[in-house]
């Protein structure tokens, strides 16, 4: 295959014609030049011309969008870690947003389906959320809120250990996703790993409790790995609660709003479709 490549952001030609309430552009990107009408304004929303979604779908269709979660990792090691990941897999083009998003695209659809299959990729020791593009996807703190993770548990007693039992304790932990294949080995007695779907909304126990016979309680430990930072106050994965800006930032943020009353602002919302 061809070397792996940055996009190309060029976007597909325009074509037909707009409707009513229609919204000018400046195609020359001057204060003078010829304008070209598109959707307008419906309810207060933007509404994205037809043919816009439809060469977007022609120009991304075989892309997905990833998101790091946790530590800024360099752009250029990204590109160079998501070229050796994925490209003997059909990734024909890379590009970075800043330091937490990626963009990748595949040459075939297969090829990107495989990618998406497996849930556990990581970047520089990052979790990386991937899903397949789509018009008006946009990645945000929401998506923040669910992230798979592999666990490990030790000290799983004998009742409770086979692939039944380690996932109906894996569920205390989130909702679980797999397995790992060498849990169930009699080397690995009384212990197990398995991928499950952390709630950003949920306290990550270190323990889980078990009744035992005789009152007594019986505890088994749990180790996550590479668990991403969460913050108690958002309730997202991706930073601590020390680190919030929203929590942290309260007092700025009451000056800020004494220091812009009087200021009128609007916005405008982009229907997706």
């Amino acid at each position: 295959m061809d070397e792996v490549s940055e996009f190309d952001m060029d976007f597909p030609p325009l074509g037909g014609s707009a409707g009513n309430n229609q919204v000018s552009v400046n195609i020359n990107g001057g204060t003078k030049g010829p304008l070209r009408a598109y959707g307008g304004i419906e309810n207060g929303k933007l509404k994205v011309p037809t043919e816009w979604k439809e060469g977007a779908k022609s120009k991304w269709g075989a892309c997905i969008v990833g998101f790091l979660i946790g530590k800024y990792v360099d752009p250029g090691v990204i590109r160079r870690v998501c070229t050796q990941i994925w490209g003997k897999r059909g990734l024909s083009q890379v590009c970075v947003v800043g330091h937490k998003r990626i963009l990748l695209r595949f040459e075939k659809d297969n090829q990107m389906e495989v990618t998406l299959s497996r849930s556990d990729w990581h970047i520089a020791g990052c979790p990386v959320l991937l899903r397949k593009w789509s018009v008006g996807l946009q990645l945000s703190d929401k998506e923040l809120r669910n992230v798979p993770c592999w666990v490990q548990l030790t000290g799983i007693p004998l009742e409770l250990w086979h692939k039944e039992g380690i996932l109906y304790l894996a569920s205390i932990l989130g909702v679980p996703i797999k397995l790992d294949g060498r849990s169930e080995r009699p080397t690995n007695m009384g212990t197990a790993r398995v991928q499950v779907n952390c709630a950003a909304v949920n306290e990550l126990r270190k323990t889980i409790e078990i009744e035992g016979e005789e009152g007594d309680g019986i505890h088994v430990e749990v180790f996550y790995e590479n668990i991403p930072l969460q913050c108690q106050h958002c309730k997202v994965f991706g930073h601590s609660t020390g680190q919030c800006l929203k929590q942290n930032g309260t007092r700025k943020g009451r000056s800020r709003s004494r220091a812009n009353r009087g200021k009128r602002s609007s916005t405008i919302s982009v229907e997706r479709g």
